[in-house]
């Protein structure tokens, strides 16, 4: 959410009267200010918890629905009778764990709108946002990491075949001769 959107929705929520405990609105390099103690910061905070609720219920309801996708398809019916009703059970599960983990997605993007428009209005913005991109970069760069020590691995092990197939060959070799001695 911008700056902007922040500062309308404040003025909005003031207007109306529900913005209560605040003193003062002021921009200093793009840092929403406004008192702890505000209406706007309990409403967000309420809003993520009932967001929060909701996802855990979402979460349950997915869980319950793929195990029982699992059952049916674990389901032993020969009859004709017991094939229909799996592939139903198979059928309903899937539409629902399908609506769910849509559900959940949707939960997920409000309460990620939600959290970035309350730091944008508590001010903690940035240091979050700096972070993020540090976790960011840091998860890039261990991915370059591993990607880079499995393909030296890989030119290890192709540089090495001459040397395994010589002490192959030597080995048989030597294999062959004790048996004819003996």
């Amino acid at each position: 959410m911008t700056i902007l959107k922040a500062k309308i929705r404040m003025f909005v929520l003031w207007s109306q009267g529900k913005l209560k405990g605040f003193k003062k609105l002021e921009m200093n390099r793009g840092l929403v200010k406004i008192d702890k103690t505000s209406d706007i910061i309990h409403q967000l905070t309420s809003e993520l918890n009932n967001i929060e609720r909701e996802i855990n219920v979402v979460i349950k309801n997915l869980i319950e629905a793929q195990a029982i996708g699992i059952k049916s398809w674990m389901s032993n019916e020969t009859s004709l009778m017991g094939s229909v009703k799996s592939k139903w059970y198979r059928s309903a599960a899937r539409e629902s764990a399908n609506w769910h983990s849509k559900r959940l997605i949707e939960l997920q993007k409000d309460k990620r709108r939600l959290q970035i428009e309350l730091e944008i209005v508590t001010g903690r913005y940035w240091p979050n946002q700096i972070r993020r991109w540090i976790k960011m970069a840091t998860l890039i760069l261990l991915g370059i990491f591993l990607v880079w020590v499995f393909l030296m691995g890989l030119i290890a092990a192709i540089y090495l075949i001459p040397i395994w197939i010589s002490i192959v060959i030597i080995y048989y070799f030597i294999r062959r001769n004790t048996k004819r001695f003996k």
